[in-house]
């Protein structure tokens, strides 16, 4: 079972859903986003439905953490990273980032292509930057392949 359905019961409603997601915080919103989309489970490490994911989706355009253009933004980076295109894929992501400052996805994916481009110091300051949004965010190995990067030169 799901997250939200161990939440709600097997039948909830997406009424009941947007309710409960609506309690939690942006930072507990943005990490149940982000186990969703990188591992396919929810906070009890059940497997997610893609109407559980939907429901994460729209509460955050309902908070306006995302919006249309930053999403499509952040999917055309995904498609050039999934090709090795870094430079592309961090152009992208940095453009999603300028339209939706607090979406913590397309920050973390451009942190993790400046490195790929071997920008170790420009992938430090943004992944910092996404540290003051979110105290939790889980950036710490992005982190530590910039700082490593950075201490061998």
């Amino acid at each position: 079972m799901s997250l939200l359905r161990n939440l709600f019961g097997k039948n909830a409603g997406s009424e009941q859903r947007s309710e409960k997601l609506s309690t939690l915080t942006d930072e507990e919103l943005w990490l149940l986003q982000n186990k969703m989309v990188n591992f396919g489970l929810d906070f009890k490490d059940q497997p997610v439905t893609q109407r559980d994911h939907q429901s994460v989706m729209d509460e955050m355009f309902r908070r306006k953490i995302i919006n249309d253009r930053s999403l499509r933004l952040y999917q055309e980076g995904i498609q050039f990273a999934q090709q090795h295109d870094f430079r592309r894929a961090a152009d992208k992501f940095r453009e999603a980032t300028k339209e939706s400052p607090r979406f913590l996805t397309a920050l973390n994916n451009l942190g993790a292509a400046l490195l790929e481009l071997g920008n170790p110091q420009e992938a430090l300051e943004v992944l910092k930057e996404g540290k003051k949004i979110c105290l939790t965010l889980d950036l710490a190995t992005n982190i530590d392949k910039a700082e490593a990067m950075l201490a061998i030169r």
